[in-house]
C-alpha cells in the first residue's frame, strides 16, 4: 500500500479494509492489515494472520517466510528459526532467508552458525548487511569494520536501513540513529519496522532521538486505530 511510504498507518489500513470489501474473498487482506499492526507491536494478531494464511496454502513460500518474520520480531526466535528453514525447504534460492534465520541464530548466541548460513545468502545485499554483526560477535572486529565499509561502499543508497541495523548490533547508537534519519529521507521501505526490529530495539530503546524517531514516523501510538 503506497501510503505506508508516506508513513500514514490509518490511511493504509483504510485502504486495506476497502480491498477487503471490493474483494470476492472478504479476508484476502487481512493479513495486510495484521502487518500494519506488526509495526505498531501489535505481534500476536499478525502471527495469528500468517498462520491462517498457511492454513489456507500450507506450501506457501511467501506465508511461511512472513510467519518467520512474524516470529522474529516477536522474539520467539527458536520459532523463528524452524519456519525459516521450512523456507529454505521449499525454495532453497529464496532471497533474504539465509539473512534472517543468521540474525536469529545470532541473537540467540550462535554466531558461528550464523556465519555458516550468512555465506550462503544468495542475494549479496542481504549477505553483506549481516556479516559486520556476525563478525563482530565473533569478536573479529577487523573484518566487522572491513565488512561495514564494504557494505556501505556497495549498497549505502538502497541498505541505509540495514546499515542502521549493523551499527546498532556493534553499538554505536549515534551512528544507527544517523543512518535510520538518512533511510527516512530516502524513503527506505525498512524504516516502517523501526519500532519492532529486535536489533534496534534491543540498542535504542533508551535513546531520547529513538523515540522522537518513533514519534516522527507515527509509530510512537499502540496502533487500536487498526480495530
Amino acid at each position: 500500500m503506497l501510503k505506508t511510504f508516506d508513513w500514514d498507518w490509518q490511511g493504509a489500513a483504510a485502504e486495506y479494509r476497502r480491498a477487503n470489501k471490493l474483494s470476492a474473498d472478504p479476508h484476502r487482506y487481512d493479513a495486510g492489515l495484521a502487518g500494519i499492526g506488526l509495526l505498531f507491536g501489535r505481534v500476536d494478531e499478525s502471527i495469528a494472520a500468517k498462520r491462517l494464511a498457511l492454513d489456507r496454502d500450507p506450501l506457501s513460500v511467501t506465508a511461511m517466510h512472513a510467519l518467520g518474520i512474524d516470529l522474529y520480531v516477536a522474539g520467539r526466535y527458536q520459532e523463528a528459526a524452524s519456519a525459516l528453514r521450512k523456507v529454505i525447504e521449499l525454495d532453497p534460492s529464496f532471497a533474504s532467508v539465509r539473512s534472517f534465520l543468521g540474525t536469529a541464530l545470532l541473537l540467540q548466541g550462535q554466531p558461528q552458525q550464523a556465519l555458516a548460513l550468512v555465506e550462503q545468502e544468495p542475494d549479496p545485499s542481504y549477505k553483506s548487511s549481516v556479516l559486520p554483526m556476525v563478525y563482530w560477535s565473533l569478536g573479529r572486529r577487523q573484518e566487522s569494520d572491513e565488512a561495514m565499509t564494504a557494505l556501505k561502499r556497495d549498497f549505502a543508497p538502497v541498505a541505509a536501513f540495514q546499515i542502521a541495523q549493523a551499527h546498532a548490533f556493534r553499538g554505536e547508537t549515534g551512528a544507527a540513529l544517523d543512518w535510520l534519519e538518512r533511510a527516512y529521507r530516502e524513503r527506505d521501505s525498512g524504516v516502517q519496522w523501526t519500532k519492532v526490529d529486535p536489533l534496534l530495539r534491543r540498542a535504542l530503546r533508551d535513546e531520547p532521538r529513538y523515540q522522537a524517531f518513533l514519534i516522527q514516523l507515527k509509530l510512537d501510538g499502540d496502533g487500536l486505530f487498526l480495530r
